[in-house]
């Protein structure tokens, strides 16, 4: 959960002789997070910072022979020391480096065609996914949806690996959601007290049977 550190100033409150806008709910976050949602320019730039993302972007930038090599090279770091070439042509698949035509620039999306239409989903860096989160469910316009829909909001707009697991944790830490949104779970019937019976008919029960759509029964079809 993001959350601003400055102490809240009254309106009438003065500072170096301009007067101070008194936060909101949301100030402390748009502060924070500035720009909402994350411009291509900014997921490019985390994409290049976060290691995968990167491995990635150099893959599809090379020819076999160099993808070959490159996975050489990723040997070394400890954490993709066990993978192979095979391994890293099957974590490519899927992912395309998108192009712009104006300023040549590179994104990398993950292609999800559908049988309705095809998806171009934006693959965004470990630094951009809270600002992602944020936009579809703490943004005014998102409306603190619950888990599900924030996930089907965030597939829209963009991909990564992990986004249930992300998800899942980011709304169930949100804190205005915690405060204000009624409990989900569904109450529990309270444990059955037997009674004891001390005459005969002091309870009658009946089953309740809908009409049954077997032939050859009565005209009344119960």
């Amino acid at each position: 959960m993001f959350c601003s550190t400055a102490p809240i100033v009254d309106d009438e409150e003065q500072k170096g002789g301009c007067k101070v806008e008194s936060e909101t709910l949301h100030s402390p976050l748009t502060e924070i997070l500035n720009d909402i949602p994350p411009t291509r320019e900014e997921i490019i730039q985390a994409q290049k910072v976060d290691s995968f993302c990167r491995k990635l972007r150099n893959l599809l930038n090379t020819n076999e022979n160099g993808q070959k090599e490159l996975c050489k090279a990723y040997k070394k770091d400890s954490k993709y020391e066990h993978y192979t070439f095979r391994d890293w042509k099957h974590k490519l698949r899927g992912y395309i480096l998108d192009t712009d035509e104006n300023d040549g620039s590179k994104m990398l999306v993950f292609f999800n065609p559908t049988h309705e239409e095809e998806l171009d989903d934006s693959g965004n860096g470990s630094k951009a996914v809270k600002r992602a989160l944020f936009t579809c469910h703490v943004d005014p316009l998102s409306g603190h949806a619950g888990r599900s829909k924030t996930l089907d909001r965030a597939k829209l707009l963009y991909y990564w690996p992990g986004m249930d697991r992300d998800t899942r944790i980011y709304v169930k830490a949100c804190r205005h959601c915690q405060q204000y949104k009624p409990s989900q779970h569904k109450k529990c019937a309270g444990p059955y007290t037997s009674h004891n019976m001390t005459t005969p008919w002091e309870v009658m029960c009946i089953d309740l049977m809908g009409q049954s759509q077997h032939q050859g029964v009565s005209l009344n079809g119960f």
